[in-house]
C-alpha cells in the first residue's frame, strides 16, 4: 500500500503472519508486490531516481555538495562565498575584452553581474564579450563611454548588464600626474607642482565635455528637444547655453528639464512649434567648471566671468542674461542704479531672462513673452524669444543720476527750439526757460511722437500781478504773457499719466513782474520723443536759453 502522506509505510492486509501458518502464494505475491512498489517510489542513492515533487529537508542539509558546473546545478556555499559563479576567467584584451564564464549561458540577461581581473589598462571606449555571446559596450553610470585609464591594468573590475550595455560598477581608475607640467599626464612622479587643466566632471572620474555639437532641433508644446552628435553627458538641472543655431529662436540660456537619451535633452521655451529639423550649433554646459579658464585665484561672479580678486565694499554685481556679469561701484551722493537703453533687438532674437523696453509693437505679441501690455515704453523680462516685427532696446544698468539732461538751445533767433530723440522710457520732462524773449506774446510748448502734435490740446493759462489775464489754446501748452518782447524765466513740467497721455504744469515769471501759471493735457499717438518751445503769431526769438531734463 502507499505511504500515508507522512512517509510511513504499512504492510498490506494479511500481515503480519501467524507462526506455524502455511504461507500461500497469494499472500507472498501481494506482499512482495507492495514492497516493490514502495521501493520504486523511494530515491535511489546512485542517482537513478528523478524526484517528481519538492523534497522538504525539515531543517537538514545536503552535505558534501559539489560546485555548480552548469546553470541547472544549485550553488554550494563555496560557490556563493567565492563568487565563482560570476567570476570570469581567460580574460584578454584592453579595449576589446573577451572572457569565459564559469557556467554555460547562451544569452545575456538584464541584472547579470560579473567580475574579472583586467588584462591591461584601456585606452578608450571599451567592449566585453563573454562566452562568445557577443560584444557589448562597457559604459559609465551616466551612459557615457569609457575613456583612457578608466580600467587600470590588473584591477578587479565589476560590470552589470542593463539589457543593452554593461555598466561599470567598480571605481574608475585615476592616473597619477606629472610634476610641474600643465595638464594631466600619467606619471610615477610624486613631487612637484601640478597645474590642473581640462574639464572638472560631475561624476566620479568623469571628464564630460563643456560643449556638444547640435544636429537636430524641435519644439512642441513649449518644450524644446535638442539632439547632439555624440553623448553629451548632461543631466536634468544643468544650466546650458545654446548658441549659433541657424534658427536663432532656439538660442539662449536654459535649464535642462530632461535627458530622454544620451544624445538628446529638453528645456522649456514658450514659442511656436517647430518640427524636427536638421540644424547646427553648440551647447555649453555651465554646470561644469573649466579649470584652465576659470580657476585662477580670481573671484568670478559666474562661469567665464572676469571679476576682481575681491568685490569692493558696496559694489553691485549686475547682468542681463546676454553677456558676462559686471560690477558697479558705489554711487556717489545723488546717484543711483539706473537703466540705460542698449542695442535695438528685433523679435525672434530676444534672450530669455534679459530685460527690454518696447520701442515698436509691430506684429509682435509682447504679452506672450513677459510684457504687461503691447505698448511702447513698457519694460519687460523676456520669457521667450518672440516673433514678428516688433522691436525693443536691451536694458543695461549703470551708476549715475536718474535725471538725464538735454543739450541747451539758445533762443536768439528762429521760431522754435526743438528737442528730439527723447527716450521712450521717459516719464517726466522738465523744460527750463532762462531769459527767453520773443517778438510776440504767449509762447507755446508742443510735444509729439515722431513729429510735433499741433492740435487736440486742452491748455489754460493765467497771468497774475500788475496786469491780470487768462487764456487757452488747442495747438499747444500756452504760457500767457501780457505783451510781446517780455522776458520769461521758470519751468514747465510734462508728466506721463498713463499710456501716452501727458499732463503739463508751469510756473513762470516775466520781466513785467507777472507770475504766469497754467496746465493742460494731450494724448499722443505713440511714445513721446519730441518737445518744442515755439512762438505764436509768426514771432521770432531774440534772446535766452532753453533746456530739458527727463527722467
Amino acid at each position: 500500500m502507499a505511504r500515508n502522506g507522512s512517509g510511513t509505510y504499512s504492510l498490506p492486509a494479511g500481515n503480519p503472519v501467524t507462526t506455524g501458518t502455511t504461507i500461500s502464494s497469494t499472500w507472498a505475491n501481494s506482499t512482495l508486490s507492495d514492497l516493490g512498489t514502495a521501493m520504486t517510489a523511494s530515491i535511489a542513492y546512485d542517482g537513478q531516481t528523478t524526484p517528481i515533487a519538492n523534497l522538504p529537508m525539515g531543517g537538514n542539509k545536503h552535505t558534501g555538495v559539489g560546485n555548480a558546473t552548469v546553470r541547472t546545478n544549485y550553488a554550494s556555499a563555496a560557490d556563493v562565498q567565492d563568487g565563482s559563479l560570476t567570476y570570469l576567467t581567460s580574460v584578454s584584451g584592453t579595449n576589446t575584452i573577451t572572457a569565459t564564464g564559469p557556467v554555460g549561458m547562451s544569452a545575456y540577461a538584464a541584472g547579470q553581474v560579473f567580475r574579472f581581473i583586467s588584462a591591461g589598462s584601456n585606452t578608450g571606449a571599451t567592449t566585453i564579450n563573454i562566452n562568445t555571446i557577443g560584444a557589448k559596450a562597457v559604459i559609465k553610470l551616466n551612459g557615457s563611454p569609457l575613456v583612457s585609464g578608466d580600467i587600470p591594468s590588473g584591477a578587479m573590475v565589476s560590470v552589470a548588464y542593463d539589457g543593452t550595455s554593461f555598466q561599470l560598477q567598480s571605481t574608475l581608475g585615476v592616473s597619477s600626474f606629472s610634476a610641474g607640467a600643465t595638464g594631466l599626464t600619467p606619471s610615477s612622479a610624486t613631487t612637484g607642482a601640478v597645474t590642473l587643466a581640462g574639464v572638472l566632471g560631475k561624476l566620479n572620474g568623469g571628464t564630460g565635455a563643456l560643449t556638444a555639437s547640435i544636429t537636430f532641433v524641435a519644439r512642441a508644446t513649449n518644450v524644446v528637444t535638442i539632439t547632439t552628435s555624440g553623448v553629451h553627458g548632461f543631466v536634468t538641472g544643468d544650466y546650458v547655453t545654446v548658441a549659433a543655431v541657424t534658427n536663432t529662436g532656439f538660442n539662449g540660456n536654459f535649464t535642462i528639464t530632461g535627458t530622454p537619451t544620451t544624445t538628446s535633452f529638453t528645456y522649456a521655451q514658450t514659442a511656436s512649434n517647430v518640427g524636427t529639423t536638421a540644424d547646427t550649433g553648440t551647447v555649453t554646459d555651465l554646470s561644469y567648471v573649466n579649470l584652465t579658464t576659470n580657476v585662477t585665484g580670481t573671484l568670478y561672479p559666474n562661469f567665464g566671468g572676469t571679476g576682481a580678486t575681491t568685490l569692493p565694499t558696496g559694489n553691485l554685481v549686475v547682468g542681463n542674461a546676454t553677456s558676462t556679469v559686471s560690477t558697479i561701484a558705489p554711487a556717489i551722493n545723488g546717484e543711483s542704479l539706473v537703466v540705460k537703453a542698449g542695442a535695438s533687438v528685433t523679435a525672434g532674437a530676444f534672450v530669455i531672462g534679459a530685460t527690454y523696453t518696447i520701442t515698436s509693437v509691430g506684429t509682435t505679441s509682447f504679452t506672450a513673452i513677459g510684457a504687461s501690455a503691447n505698448t511702447v515704453g513698457i519694460a519687460f523680462t523676456a520669457t521667450g524669444v518672440g516673433s514678428g516685427t516688433g522691436t525693443a532696446t536691451l536694458n543695461t544698468w549703470t551708476a549715475g543720476s536718474s535725471l538725464a539732461s538735454g543739450t541747451a538751445i539758445t533762443t536768439t533767433s528762429g521760431t522754435a527750439a526743438t528737442f528730439t530723440n527723447i527716450p521712450s522710457w521717459a516719464k517726466r520732462i522738465t523744460m527750463i526757460f532762462n531769459n527767453i524773449t520773443n517778438s510776440t506774446a504767449s509762447p507755446l510748448v508742443q510735444i509729439g511722437s515722431g513729429s510735433l502734435t499741433t492740435t487736440g490740446y486742452t491748455s489754460y493759462g493765467i497771468r497774475a500781478n500788475t496786469s491780470a489775464g487768462i487764456g487757452s489754446a488747442t495747438n499747444g501748452f500756452i504760457i500767457i504773457t501780457a505783451s510781446a518782447a517780455l522776458t520769461i524765466y521758470g519751468t514747465m513740467t510734462l508728466t506721463l499719466l498713463s499710456g501716452n497721455n501727458w499732463i503739463s504744469n508751469h510756473t513762470v515769471a516775466d520781466s513785467n513782474n507777472d507770475i504766469l501759471s497754467g496746465g493742460g493735457t494731450i494724448t499722443l499717438s505713440g511714445a513721446l520723443d519730441t518737445v518744442s518751445l515755439t512762438t505764436t503769431g509768426g514771432g521770432t526769438f531774440s534772446a535766452g536759453t532753453v533746456n530739458i531734463i527727463y527722467e
